[in-house]
């Protein structure tokens, strides 16, 4: 008898337009799999669209795609749930997608459709949740020699890899004002480099998706960028999430007498839309 035991599944958060062709890439375990778009957004009446998944690995697999929740923590972590909480909208009840379950040849790809049929009747509002893309275990053929030496019931555990990307359906005209606030800056200690940590606000009825960008300034010289992340979301019923950034310095320089400068833009947008400062003495 074989069983299952489930790999963490990684969840990229960048907002990116669908390319032509497959151009983001995934490590998830041993395998290697393209999909065409890191998150799904559907709003302004648009209620179709698709993901592709390439097989960019060099054997045969199985892939099986199935619809769950998840719930952001403070530290911007995200918990997994199978069933809706009380109150909010199935996705059962908004969200039809094919296929569900496929197999690729090594560098072939599937498109999977997403289509949300929503009712009159539902609120306006932000409805999110999470698509994922499991890569099912190889199970192999026991040999004559297993079969001679097993005695009872064996248990084979296998690893299932998975993928996941949110979707979301906005009905309504929604929005979201983002602000940076509580900077907090530790130095180099104990073998750990400089860091930062901001705490990253969110108001509105919508989500935020952007990149958080560290610029040091010394008393006496030019600024340099020391730090970049992108693909940070705070989700409609989340408040707020902390960020933690580590510091580098491309021209080693030493974080000490100048100012940290700390900006916030939302994807789609050319200027920062909060910035703040931290002095370090």
């Amino acid at each position: 008898m074989a069983g299952e035991a489930r790999a963490q599944t990684a969840t990229p958060e960048t907002a990116q337009k669908t390319p032509e062709k497959p151009s983001a890439k995934y490590d998830a375990g041993f395998a290697d799999i393209f999909l065409t778009a890191r998150r799904v957004v559907l709003e302004g009446g648009k209620r179709t669209e698709g993901v592709t998944l390439m097989n960019a690995s060099h054997n045969r697999n199985t892939y099986r795609v199935v619809i769950n929740y998840r719930d952001m923590l403070e530290d911007g972590s995200l918990t997994e749930r199978n069933e809706a909480k009380a109150g909010e909208t199935r996705w059962q009840d908004l969200l039809r997608y094919s296929p569900r379950q496929f197999v690729l040849e090594a560098g072939d790809s599937q498109l999977v459709r997403l289509s949300f049929n929503p009712k009159a009747s539902l609120p306006d509002g932000e409805y999110r949740y999470f698509i994922n893309f499991q890569l099912l275990p190889h199970i192999p053929e026991p040999t004559p020699s297993s079969r001679d030496k097993a005695q009872g019931i064996t248990l084979q555990v296998l690893p299932t890899y998975a993928l996941a990307i949110p979707v979301i359906y906005r009905k309504g005209r929604l929005e979201a004002k983002a602000t940076l606030g509580e900077p907090s800056f530790q130095p180099a200690a104990g073998g750990q480099g400089p860091q930062l940590r901001v705490k990253l606000s969110r108001a509105g009825t919508a989500s935020t998706y952007g990149q958080v960008r560290v610029v040091f300034t010394p008393e006496s010289g030019a600024e340099e960028e020391v730090a970049l992340q992108k693909g940070l979301a705070v989700y409609a019923e989340n408040d707020f999430r902390w960020v933690t950034l580590d510091l580098r310095s491309p021209s080693n320089r030493a974080f000490k007498n100048g100012h940290l400068k700390v900006s916030y833009t939302p994807d789609g947008r050319k200027h920062p839309e909060s910035q703040i400062e931290i002095r370090v003495p």
